[in-house]
C-alpha cells in the first residue's frame, strides 16, 4: 500500500508532465495557426490581384468623422461686479470667482 507521500509525488510528477505536454502542444498550435494565415494571406493578396478588389469593395474606406459639437453656450452665470468678466458656471472656477465668494456672501 503505498502512503499519502508518495501518491502526493506521483500525483505531482503526473501534474509537471501534463503541463509540459500542454505546453509543447500550445507552441505547435501556435506555430501551425502562423503558418495557416501566412498562406491565407498570401491567397487572398493574389485574389485581390486578380480580379481586382479595392479597399472600398471590402468595406474599409475610411469614414469621415464629423467634428464634434462643443458644448452649448451657456449664459453667464457669475459678472465680475467691476469689470464686466464673465464666468458660465461651467468648468473650472476662475481665481477672480473663488476671490469675490471669499468676499461676498452672495454672489451677484
Amino acid at each position: 500500500m503505498s502512503t499519502a507521500k508518495e501518491i502526493k509525488a506521483r500525483i505531482e510528477e503526473a501534474n509537471r508532465q501534463h503541463n509540459e505536454m500542454l505546453s509543447h502542444m500550445e507552441e505547435e498550435l501556435d506555430r501551425l495557426m502562423k503558418a495557416e494565415v501566412e498562406a491565407v494571406i498570401v491567397q487572398m493578396k493574389a485574389d485581390i490581384k486578380k480580379y481586382l478588389i479595392t479597399a472600398k469593395d471590402l468595406g474599409f474606406v475610411a469614414k469621415i468623422k464629423k467634428p464634434k459639437k462643443s458644448g452649448a453656450k451657456v449664459p453667464p452665470k457669475v459678472t465680475h461686479p467691476t469689470d464686466g468678466r464673465t464666468w458660465s458656471g461651467r468648468g473650472t472656477k476662475p481665481t477672480w470667482v473663488r476671490e469675490l465668494e471669499q468676499n461676498t456672501s452672495k454672489l451677484p
